[in-house]
Formats: structure tokens, C-alpha cells, sequence
């Protein structure tokens, strides 16, 4: 075959596989999107986890540590919220001195049905520091965390 022989096979070739392709996804519908995806919400949490314009009672909290490298972080997260199952939930992380805007923020994506408890881990990308213990009158000793977490945000969809 000749070089034009061989240029007029592929454009004959990617010409077919055109026509092959057009034709094929012409057919085909858009994906459907799973119903509880549709219907996911950004959740308006005030500071301290709480729905705004709900009730104290309903209540997005946690309790949270660290691993032994200190750049893990554990928790097992709450969800109060009766009419919503959440998520997502997002954490800020900040360090001792704390200043403004030296929060670190992590998304941890997490089905927390309502009024249950999951665990959710989150890689820091830091290492947080050390307690400090301090040893007080009469021999007591006190630990201070140089550090701390919060939840800042939720997503989640209604129960229905």
C-alpha cells in the first residue's frame, strides 16, 4: 500500500467509527442521578452545630481525637437533627496561638441517619501539636490541647 493508500483507509476508517458513534449516542438517555443526591441541601448550622430557626434540642455534635501521629482525626459525629439525614459534614481545625483566619477546613462525606452516631475520620495533612501538661499545687497535673475542631457546616436531604 502507498502512503495515499494508507491516508485514504484511515480518513475511510475515522469516517465510519463517526457515522458508529453519532448514531450509538444518540440513543442514550442522560444517567439518572440517584433521588437523595437531587434533593441534597447545604444545612444553615449556626455556631455550635445547631439548625438555624430549629430548636435547641436539635443539635449536629461530636466528640474528636487524634491518633497516636496526631495527624488523623477521629470522631464520632451526632446527628440531632430528627427531619435530615446528613452527608457531609465540614470541620474546622485550628492551632494553638490561634489566630483569625488560620482555620483549616476539611469535608468528610458520611451518611448519619437521624438521631445516630458514625464515626468519621479525616487526614489533616499536619500534625497537631502536643498537649501541654501542666503540674499544679499539691502535685495535680492539668493537660491543655493546643488545638481545636468544630463543626462549621452540614449537607444533607430531608427524611421523608
Amino acid at each position: 500500500m502507498t502512503s495515499r493508500q494508507n491516508a485514504e483507509a484511515v480518513l475511510l476508517l475515522f469516517s465510519a467509527l463517526t457515522i458508529v458513534v453519532s448514531f450509538g449516542c444518540g440513543n442514550q438517555s442522560a444517567p439518572t442521578i440517584h433521588e437523595s443526591v437531587k434533593r441534597e441541601q447545604v444545612l444553615p448550622l449556626t455556631l455550635g452545630g445547631f439548625l438555624k430557626d430549629g430548636t435547641e434540642t436539635e443539635q449536629v455534635k461530636g466528640v474528636c481525637g487524634t491518633d497516636s501521629t496526631r495527624n488523623l482525626l477521629n470522631c464520632d459525629i451526632y446527628n440531632g437533627l430528627p427531619g435530615w439525614t446528613i452527608t457531609e459534614v465540614t470541620l474546622a481545625v485550628t492551632c494553638y496561638p490561634y489566630e483569625e483566619n488560620s482555620a483549616r477546613y476539611y469535608q468528610a462525606p458520611n451518611i448519619i441517619k437521624p438521631r445516630t452516631a458514625e464515626h468519621v475520620s479525616v487526614r489533616l495533612g499536619l500534625q497537631l501539636p502536643l498537649d501541654d501538661v501542666l503540674t499544679l499545687p499539691h502535685g495535680k497535673v492539668k493537660a491543655r490541647k493546643l488545638w481545636a475542631w468544630q463543626i462549621v457546616g452540614a449537607k444533607g436531604y430531608p427524611v421523608e
